[in-house]
């Protein structure tokens, strides 16, 4: 989707703004879950890639049966070493997607220095919920709001009118003025100055 495209179209600047907006949020999310993916996957082909190196290990080793057992135990404790190690890398993944979503939708103007002043040990991540981040950044809105952009509701957009509320040509409005290609905005301003506008 691009720009120019949806101008084309007939959908004005700011509606158009609003929507690249909407679509990087969605792009960036689905590249954060392809991340995840990619991380996964590449994660569980090191393993099994490990565990097929562990079986060759133990068909050269299967002369001494009390060395086998030696080395099955050890071979499971590093397995399960590895499982934990995978885990936690998953989980920690996955709280690091979720503070960014949540000091995106914060508005958070510098999400980097935004993160640096919290304190990501008390925060964690049950299920879909975050934990400990909300209070955190409620804090920080208040003390530090010029780390924060205007938070509008969604969907909330300025609207102008069209025409001159103010008096003026009826008939042409600053909106008229700037959307006609012949329209000289500077002698439109000009003349609105000088009758007082």
């Amino acid at each position: 989707m691009k720009k120019q495209e949806l101008l084309d179209l007939g959908i004005d600047e700011e509606t158009v703004k609003a929507v690249i907006a909407i679509h990087a949020k969605d792009i960036q999310e689905a590249n954060a879950k392809t991340a995840a993916a990619e991380q996964a996957r590449d994660d569980l082909q090191l393993r099994v890639d490990g565990y097929d190196d562990q079986l060759a290990e133990i068909k050269k080793s299967a002369g001494d049966n009390e060395e086998l057992k030696n080395q099955i135990k050890d071979l499971q404790s590093a397995n399960k070493k590895t499982a934990e190690d995978y885990q936690n890398k998953l989980s920690e993944q996955q709280k690091e997607f979720r503070i960014e979503s949540a000091l995106r939708d914060a508005n958070a103007k510098n999400p980097k220095a935004v993160k640096a002043l919290l304190d990501l040990e008390k925060v964690s991540v049950d299920g879909d919920n975050v934990i400990g981040l909300d209070d955190q950044l409620k804090n920080l809105q208040e003390s530090d709001a010029y780390l924060f952009g205007d938070k509008q509701p969604s969907g909330a957009k300025k609207v102008f009118t069209q025409g001159n509320p103010a008096g003026g040509n009826p008939d042409k409005g600053i909106g008229d003025a700037i959307s006609d290609k012949n329209s000289n905005l500077t002698e439109m301003l000009a003349e609105n100055a000088n009758k007082g506008e």
